[in-house]
């Protein structure tokens, strides 16, 4: 069973670029999707936090009122920055950056903690994919 995952992960990564059948971040941002409840979701990086952490909004949405906090459950790709459009899949959780910390085993730094106090639910990538890098510039 673990080998079909890479698979279902790639399959749908490529649905989301090749035809946009994600769902909204917003959406998930604003706690209107089931915990637990597998998501693609495909947006742009707003903040970079951490090797494992990141916010992102839909491509569309002009506003960051409400960005989604993304954690990784391995390390972020190689150079993933702000503005860069990603694809991810991974789920819904409404836990507490505590319980990010001791479920995933992570230790959030003492100053990233203090950002993330007021999150009420994480999205929880099993893959991030980025789709169009942002140029340096």
């Amino acid at each position: 069973m673990k080998t079909s995952f890479p698979l279902l992960v790639f399959a749908l990564i490529a649905c989301v670029v090749a035809s946009g059948c994600s769902d909204e971040v917003e959406d998930v941002a604003e706690g209107e999707a089931t915990p637990g409840e597998t998501k693609t979701l495909s947006g742009e990086v707003i903040a970079v936090i951490d090797a494992r952490t990141f916010t992102m909004k839909d491509e569309h949405q002009w506003l960051e009122d409400n960005p989604l906090t993304v954690v990784a459950t391995t390390d972020l790709p190689e150079g993933l920055d702000d503005e860069d459009e990603v694809a991810v899949v991974g789920s819904v959780r409404n836990l507490e950056y505590a319980e990010i910390e001791t479920e995933y085993d992570w230790d959030f730094d003492p100053e990233i903690e203090v950002e993330l106090e007021d999150v009420e639910g994480f999205f929880i990538a099993d893959s991030v994919v980025v789709t169009e890098q942002e140029p340096a510039g």
